[in-house]
C-alpha cells in the first residue's frame, strides 16, 4: 500500500499516522465491495439536490480537468473544485485549508 501512495502522491511528505493507518484499512478482511449500476444519463436530470464534486489536480488515478467536465455535462447545475497541488492520496491533509473551505460552503 504504501509503494502505491508514494507512487500516486510522487513521494510527497505525508503524515506517518495517517499512512500507518491507511495501510492497517488495506489489510482489513473485507468481502468484495457492492457497486451500484450508474444512471441512465436521463436519470441524473432528476436530481434535486445540490452536489459538490472534489477532485484532486495532480491525481494519477484520474484526469481530474475531463472528469469534472464530463460531469458538467452530466450535471450542469453540480459545483466541481478541481484542488491543485494535490493527488487523490493526499487529501484531506492537503491542501487542508482550500478543501475545508470547499466543504464548508458545500454544507452552506
Amino acid at each position: 500500500m504504501r509503494s502505491l501512495i508514494r507512487w500516486e502522491t510522487k513521494n510527497a511528505p505525508l503524515d506517518a499516522d495517517w499512512l500507518d493507518l491507511t495501510e492497517r484499512g488495506a489489510d482489513f478482511p473485507s468481502a468484495k465491495p457492492v457497486v451500484p449500476r450508474r444512471p441512465k444519463g436521463n436519470r441524473w436530470a432528476t436530481l434535486s439536490a445540490d452536489v459538490t464534486i472534489v477532485f484532486a489536480g495532480e491525481s494519477m488515478v484520474h484526469n481530474s480537468s475531463r472528469v469534472a467536465d464530463a460531469v458538467g455535462k452530466v450535471l450542469p447545475n453540480a459545483h466541481t473544485v478541481v484542488l491543485t497541488g494535490c493527488s487523490h492520496h493526499m487529501l484531506p491533509m492537503v491542501p487542508s485549508g482550500e478543501l475545508d473551505a470547499v466543504l464548508l460552503s458545500a454544507l452552506g
